[in-house]
């Protein structure tokens, strides 16, 4: 009789400890620094037609080779026993370069 009474108590007990349960702050966005120059809304008009292509000359097949966007991104402040800690993230396009 008191068995099936202890598992009830137990479960609902268990079940209202799962629901209450705070993971923490949510995880922070990396942030793209921004550049000093700004880039003009208006395209210039061309000034003459391209020169048509020398029959000797092939087309190139490779694409121009882009620099990777870094992109830094900084936890919160966390206070604990020894002290506060942050972290910093820094990363070059998809590959993590520095953690500070």
């Amino acid at each position: 009789m008191y068995r099936p009474l202890a598992a009830v108590a137990g479960t609902i007990a268990g079940l209202a400890a799962l629901l209450s349960y705070k993971s923490g702050a949510p995880p922070t966005r990396l942030t793209t620094p921004t550049t000093a120059g700004s880039e003009s809304a208006a395209t210039p008009a061309p000034t003459s037609a391209p020169a048509p292509p020398v029959a000797s000359e092939t087309p190139s097949t490779t694409a121009p080779a882009r620099t990777p966007v870094t992109r830094t991104g900084t936890g919160p402040d966390v206070p604990n026993r020894y002290g506060d800690v942050q972290v910093r993230v820094t990363m070059r396009g998809t590959q993590i370069v520095e953690v500070t």
